[in-house]
């Protein structure tokens, strides 16, 4: 719906000075004679924000247009100029140069310039001082600038320091403008921005001494009447205000009939020469105004400051809204005002904050007290109203005449706001109207406050001695509960407890007071006291089981309830924390838990708890496709002991049986007794079912040793059935009767012995067993032998080195390949020792075929990952070259790339070192690993080895020819050498040279060889 505006004209301004008023003049005559209202809006000076009363005019007064001459900050003026966009009104700026609005103000320009011609070549001034206006206020800077410019034109530089701020009416201001005059005597005019700031420099150079116009030329701006009743009167410009105010009114006109805005008007200035710019040969007597002008001014001030006086006198004697409402009613007439409304914010009326919250932020509901019409009184609405400044029904008061509306403040609280229409030859009606009657509220309504305090603090009074009564009878049965009962702040501190809650923690109740109740928390609880704290922030409340340490150290459990105490919706400032200690129950709850559960004669667990560990290992088994064994151990020779000897001593025998289970296993292992000399264990992260032989002999010597019991030396041993999972079983049950049966089977076979669930298991693990006892009998009595392959140069072959490849000549199975017993030496923890033979073997070999032949053969020695984390391979190098006499180049060591990939840091470490001590250092299988070629940026290595399986495939996959090529393109830009494994054919080392691949070695040129017979072939050879 189109906005419906009224025949009402909001004009804004900052105050009723008399160089406004001229102004309003000019606006009042044109708008009011056709049939127009005008609302004055005044400016609070003191308000940092846009009135509510303006920004309620704008929006729900429904102004026909706005005369803006501004507000108190340029902040302020651009939230009006927004306002008035967004709700269409038809907008003239006064004393603006806005582009696309109307605007209309003085031609400052043609005026300063005619000023500075009159103080330049009439006077002759040349050194003249300029004292700024407001900031944000384009006149001001327009004066400024065309002082500047017109200095100039004349060829006169501006002296900087010569240019102030204005605002002499401030302390600072004054001061600077004292130091300037006393430090440039030299001086000898001094130009204001506006009259007022030339009238307080006239006063400031009297003071010092200085004569105007005599010592300093003076001029101001504006025309100020107060200008021609200074001795001597100041030289201005006039700008001829009410012009401005008719042409404003005119150019609105305009603009209400749908004129599109953005015309600028300037109304002419004249200089107005008076004595403070005169040579004393000049001067006349008619400066200012007539004797009787001023007698007649000074009459009129007179009688209107009596009144106003009179006024103020009868406000302070009144004590309630009432008595001002009838002194206003009876001295407003001589003060020639018709109409006056006063109107209260509700909350300063009636002290309740509770009562703001209006239309406008800020605005609470509004109470009118004061209706003045027709040199009368009139009764007002008994109900607030939040509509635009008056109630409904006195709306219609705004589109008649002419009123002025101003904020009623006392110190910086706004009570309310004031409609006055008063005559324009005055300003000083307004503003002490503001003041009496602002001072008069706040102090009817301090009064009336008081009276309602004193009252409110008798009740208060009354209501907290029954609330004393209520406390007192509250705490007495506090003292007397059994339930500990405290009090905590929201940082956690005690603030008071009852002796119930003192007795359960063992401290005083004076040591606890104040302290935090975190003191007495556990330090494994502090996830439980993390989810206190999320309850009590989310619901207000928790209650659960909380374990906590009493004074000597001792830990009790209590059954605790925290509730918050605070106002709803708020975050609780207190909390009420109830207590009861239930460490005895849960000690007696988990005593007979344990005795369902556990065997009382060994505290091992018995049958139940064990089907219930051994379901859940199971499932973790499953889960993460992991083996996992059960041993079902039976005591031989128990029955016939515990016959002969009684069931103390077979007792005291079971206990120590145990034990010795208990040391055998590994923590993460599980045993149960499950009947009178019957034992289960459940290995878990074992390797499989070799381990579970390993563990089950260790189980058989371990309780196969000798006991004394009450004096009698006794030797028992043990039958031990062993079932896997996931082959024999997958279940608890089934597992263990199906290791209960094999378990028969070794009692059958004699005892002392095991035996899997199935015969072929136990043949197996034995075999795996003995291969291993074997194996570490080979390393240890050097019972291992060294074979080497060549590398040779592409494409002519020439030897260029060999790499040491490890085989076992086993005494009965003859020759061992390393695919069967490497895996078994990483896995049984060999190979550490089998890597420190092969690196020593290796360099006694060097060295031999050294002395024999004459030539060194740089010889490659694998390692394993377990080597670079559990042994310190740079030593181990290190000591062997030494032992041998060769030198560490004479040594390269290969590790696999998915061995790197899985340790990249710590083997970036020792491969750094190694290089450091000369060691050539390979990548083997490369290609293999699952990773990106980005790390070789910074391992540190010098020879990529390509695994076979890119050569094998070369002369007939394309995809292979490209990957090789780019290995060695790469390999080239890292300067890494390239050696190509399992060539087989020459035509594969055709196709590798011709990639740029320098060596090679595979069975196209010779298989792994013995030592001598290496040596007959490529080193006597070449000899």
């Amino acid at each position: 719906m189109a906005r419906v505006p009224s025949r009402r004209v909001l004009v804004i301004m900052t105050g009723l000075s008399s160089y406004q008023i001229p102004l309003l003049e000019g606006i009042r005559t044109v708008l009011l004679e056709r049939g127009y209202s005008v609302v004055v809006h005044l400016h609070d000076l003191s308000s940092a924000e846009l009135p509510w009363q303006l920004r309620c005019l704008l929006t729900h007064g429904r102004p026909a247009g706005v005369i803006a001459s501004g507000c108190v900050t340029a902040a302020q003026d651009e939230q009006v100029r927004r306002l008035v966009t967004e709700h269409g009104i038809p907008t003239v700026h006064l004393g603006k140069d806005l582009p696309g609005e109307t605007c209309v103000r003085g031609d400052n320009v043609q005026g300063m310039a005619a000023l500075m011609a009159h103080l330049l070549d009439e006077h002759g001034a040349r050194r003249p001082a300029f004292i700024r206006g407001t900031a944000h206020q384009p006149d001001h800077r327009d004066r400024e600038r065309v002082f500047r410019e017109e200095l100039a034109r004349r060829g006169l530089p501006v002296d900087e320091e010569l240019v102030i701020e204005g605002g002499l009416h401030q302390t600072p201001r004054v001061r600077a403008l004292r130091a300037l005059l006393s430090a440039r005597p030299d001086l000898d005019a001094l130009v204001a921005s506006d009259d007022i700031a030339a009238i307080f420099a006239v006063d400031i150079l009297a003071e010092l001494g200085w004569q105007v116009p005599r010592d300093i030329a003076v001029t101001g701006f504006d025309n100020h009447p107060s200008a021609t009743l200074t001795w001597p009167a100041i030289t201005s410009v006039d700008q001829n205000l009410v012009l401005q105010g008719t042409t404003a009114a005119t150019a609105l006109l305009y603009l209400m009939t749908g004129a599109a805005p953005g015309e600028h008007h300037y109304v002419p200035c004249r200089v107005v020469v008076r004595g403070s710019t005169r040579r004393q040969d000049t001067l006349t007597t008619d400066d200012g105004l007539g004797v009787e002008s001023v007698a007649r001014l000074a009459q009129q001030h007179l009688s209107e400051q009596n009144n106003l006086m009179r006024l103020s006198r009868s406000l302070i004697d009144c004590r309630t809204p009432e008595d001002i409402r009838a002194t206003l009613a009876d001295e407003l007439g001589p003060l020639g005002i018709r109409r006056c409304f006063l109107a209260l914010r509700q909350d300063a009326l009636h002290g309740d904050p509770a009562a703001v919250g209006g239309v406008e932020e800020g605005h609470s509901p509004t109470a009118l007290v004061m209706d003045y019409r027709d040199q009368g009184s009139h009764p007002v609405p008994g109900a607030p109203f939040t509509s635009c400044l008056l109630p409904e029904a006195l709306q219609g008061e705004l589109d008649t005449g002419f009123l002025v509306v101003q904020a009623l403040h006392a110190g910086e609280e706004e009570l309310g706001h004031q409609l006055l229409e008063v005559p324009l030859g005055t300003s000083a009606i307004t503003e002490t109207l503001r003041l009496d009657v602002g001072k008069a509220l706040r102090a009817a309504l301090d009064t009336r406050e008081l009276r309602d305090t004193v009252h409110e603090l008798r009740r208060e009074m009354e209501e907290r001695r029954r609330a004393e009564a209520q406390l007192q009878l509250s705490s007495t049965v506090i003292d007397q509960t059994a339930d500990g009962i405290a009090i905590v702040d929201s940082r956690a501190r005690i603030l008071s407890l009852n002796p119930a809650f003192a007795a359960m923690t063992g401290y005083p109740v004076a040591e606890l007071t104040g302290r935090s109740i975190t003191l007495l928390r556990l330090r494994q609880e502090g996830d439980t006291f993390r989810t206190v704290r999320e309850a009590l922030l989310g619901q207000g409340h928790w209650e659960g089981e909380m374990w906590s340490r009493r004074r000597d150290g001792e830990q009790s459990l209590a059954r605790v309830s925290v509730s918050g105490v605070g106002t709803p919706g708020q975050e609780p400032d207190q909390y009420v924390v109830v207590c009861n200690d239930v460490t005895e129950l849960r000690r007696k709850d988990e005593f007979i838990q344990h005795l369902a559960l556990h065997d009382e004669l060994t505290g091992l667990p018995n049958r139940a708890l064990l089907t219930d560990r051994l379901t859940q290992r199971i499932a973790l088994a499953r889960r993460h496709g992991e083996p996992l064994g059960v041993i079902f151990v039976d005591l031989d020779r128990f029955k016939m002991i515990n016959g002969s000897y009684g069931h103390e001593v077979g007792n005291e025998l079971l206990t120590t049986m145990a034990v010795r289970l208990r040391d055998v296993l590994r923590d993460s292992d599980a045993i149960a007794r499950v009947g009178g000399d019957e034992f289960v264990v459940v290995l878990t992260r074992a390797g499989g079912p070799e381990d579970y032989a390993a563990v089950a002999q260790r189980i058989i010597a371990q309780l196969s040793r000798p006991v004394t019991v009450d004096g009698h030396q006794l030797r028992v041993g043990a039958s031990v059935g062993i079932a896997c999972f996931p082959d024999d079983g997958g279940e608890a049950v089934a597992l263990t009767r199906n290791a209960e049966a094999a378990r028969h089977s070794a009692k059958s076979a004699g005892g002392g012995t095991y035996c899997f669930f199935r015969p072929e298991m136990t043949t197996q693990a034995q075999l795996q067993l003995q291969l291993e006892m074997d194996l570490r009998e080979a390393v240890e009595s050097g019972g291992l032998e060294l074979f080497y392959q060549p590398k040779v140069l592409l494409p002519g072959g020439d030897l260029c080195g060999a790499e040491a490849l490890v085989r076992w000549r086993h005494p009965v199975r003859g020759m061992v390949g390393p695919l069967e017993f490497i895996p078994l030496a990483e896995e049984r923890g060999i190979i550490c020792d089998l890597g420190s033979w092969v690196l020593d073997e290796a360099c006694r070999q060097s060295r031999a075929w050294r002395d024999a032949h004459g030539r060194t053969v740089k010889i490659g020695v694998n390692v394993s990952a377990v080597q670079v984390q559990q042994s310190d391979l740079v030593k181990q190098v290190v000591a062997s070259c030494y032992r041998h006499e060769v030198e560490s180049a004479d040594i390269e060591v290969e590790l696999t790339e998915s061995s790197i990939m899985d340790n990249l840091d710590e083997v970036s470490e020792t491969f750094s070192d190694l290089r450091g001590i000369g060691v050539t250092v390979a990548v083997d299988d490369f290609g293999t690993g699952h990773s990106s070629f980005a790390y070789l940026r910074d391992l540190p290595v010098d020879v990529l080895k390509i695994d076979r399986a890119f050569i094998m495939n070369v002369e007939n996959k394309v995809k292979d020819r490209e990957i090789l090529k780019t290995i060695v393109t790469l390999a080239q830009a890292l300067s890494l050498d390239v050696v190509a494994e399992g060539v087989e054919t020459r035509n594969q080392a055709d196709l590798l040279a011709s990639f740029g691949c320098r060596t090679a070695q595979g069975y196209l040129f010779a298989r792994p060889l013995p030592a001598a017979e290496f040596a007959d072939t490529y080193l006597a050879r070449a000899a």
